[in-house]
C-alpha cells in the first residue's frame, strides 16, 4: 500500500502537458503521415478551422481533471496557418478548463513563410 501512495504522490508532482495537433497545412508534403487539412497558400481561415476547435473545446470538456498545464505544444500541421484570435480563444478556454502555469512554456510549430514578425 505503501508503493501506491508513493507512486500516486510522485504522479500529482509530474509535469502535465498537452500536444495540440493543428491539421492546416499548405499543402500535403511527401513524408506526412498526419491528418491534414490543405488549405492552399490562404490560412486556415474558413468554416472548417472555426469548427475543428469548436470540437478541441468539446474534447477538453470530457478530459478529467488535472494539474496545471507546464507544456502546451501546438504542432501539425502547419499550426502558424491558424488565425491567431483561435489560439488565443483556445489557450484562454485550457486556462479555465485545467490551467495553465503562470510560467508554462508555450510552443507553437511554424513555417516562416506563414507570418510576419
Amino acid at each position: 500500500m505503501r508503493w501506491f501512495a508513493v507512486a500516486a504522490a510522485a504522479e500529482a508532482l509530474a509535469p502535465s502537458s498537452i500536444y495540440v495537433h493543428l491539421p492546416f497545412c499548405r499543402r500535403r508534403c511527401f513524408y506526412c503521415d498526419f491528418p491534414v487539412v490543405v488549405s492552399g497558400d490562404g490560412a486556415a481561415t474558413d468554416a472548417r478551422a472555426a469548427a475543428y476547435f469548436a470540437y478541441l473545446e468539446k474534447e477538453l470538456a470530457t478530459q478529467p481533471p488535472g494539474g496545471a498545464l507546464e507544456t502546451v505544444y501546438f504542432g501539425g500541421g502547419t499550426p502558424s496557418l491558424v488565425p491567431p484570435e483561435l489560439l488565443k480563444r483556445f489557450i484562454r478556454r485550457l486556462d479555465e478548463t485545467r490551467g495553465v502555469s503562470r510560467d508554462a512554456e508555450v510552443t507553437l510549430e511554424c513555417d516562416p513563410g506563414t507570418f510576419d514578425a
